[in-house]
Order: C-alpha cells, then structure tokens, then sequence
C-alpha cells in the first residue's frame, strides 16, 4: 500500500459516521475519570460521545482492564460495542481511539502521534479493504500545528482518510487563462 493517506475536507460525522464496514477514529488521550470512563469532553472524541452514547465507557472498561495508559490505538468492534452496549445500539462501524496525549489536558505529544500513527498503519495495512477515517490529530486542542504531524500521517496508506474541516482547505486559485491574442500580435 502506497500514496499515503486521503485528506478530506469537510465534516466527517455528517459525512462518514456510521458506515458498515469501516473504521471511525477520532483523537483522545488515556485519563479515566471517577465514572470509569475515557474523557472524551473535547473536539472530535466529544462529538463521538454525542454521536454513539456510552462510548466513552466502553473506551474506559477496555483501557482499564489492559491497564493501557500508552495504548496508541484502541479499536473497539460493532460486535462489542453491542455486547457492551445492550440491544439499542445502533453502530454499524468499528470505533477507534487515536492517543495524542496522556492526561486530557495536555498539548499533544508527537512521540505519541507517531507511536498511534505506527499503530494505524500496522491496522490499515492488515485490513486492506477496510475503509478508515479519523480527525486530524493534535491540531485542534492538542495545540499542534499539521506540520509538526504530517511526517508520522504521510506513511499511512489510501485506505486512511484524515479529515480537516471545510474551513481548513487550501484556497482554490483560477487557472490563469493563456492569452489567445500572442499569436496574432507576432506579425
């Protein structure tokens, strides 16, 4: 698998929420709070916890029972989310957790970037037919610029999407028309 992975731009629930058969990731950190469960009140893994209620728990039990406090990547499958979830759940993708720090507060750690980044790509290569999207990582409320990121995200492979929003795209600029007149100018 080569190219590196897609950027898109856009809104990655509204367009990539919940589609069977892929892989939804979004950025968190490893901090459990006194309910057991991953703080998640930020950014991408916020609107995750909105989007798939009790996520957050699930995220908790699994980190707590590994005792992963550097876990990188944490991928929790349709399967058991509705065994954890009971019969309401309405997933129908896998969900993942892409650590970017350690303590919900902090800026986000490069070192951990690239070890989630190394885990990613491990992931996506074992699954080649698997469709993944996730957020950028630690440039939102990790405080990092996409440069400091972009050398651990370019190794990922096609079937990554990392999604920046609308906002972010890089200006389109017109195409500068050739002047038809040069040729007729040249008598």
């Amino acid at each position: 698998m080569d190219g590196g992975p897609t950027f898109r731009y856009g809104d990655m629930f509204q367009t990539a929420w919940n589609q069977p058969g892929t892989l939804f990731v979004v950025t968190t950190n490893s901090t459990i709070n006194k309910r057991g469960e991953l703080v998640m009140g930020r950014g991408s893994a916020k609107q995750l916890t909105l989007h798939a209620r009790g996520v957050a728990k699930v995220f908790g039990e699994v980190l707590r029972q590994y005792h992963m406090d550097l876990y990188g990547l944490c991928v929790l499958t349709k399967d058991l989310l509705a065994e954890k979830l009971g019969h309401w759940c309405r997933i129908f993708c896998d969900i993942g957790a892409f650590q970017v720090k350690t303590r919900f507060s902090d800026r986000a750690d490069t070192n951990l970037i690239r070890h989630s980044a190394t885990l990613l790509l491990e992931y996506a290569v074992k699954h080649p037919n698997l469709t993944i999207n996730m957020n950028m990582p630690g440039t939102g409320h990790g405080h990092l610029t996409e440069g400091a990121v972009m050398p651990y995200l370019k190794p990922l492979p096609k079937n990554v999407n990392i999604w920046r929003f609308e906002h972010e795209a890089p200006p389109q600029t017109a195409p500068i028309a050739s002047d038809d007149n040069d040729e007729l100018d040249q008598d």
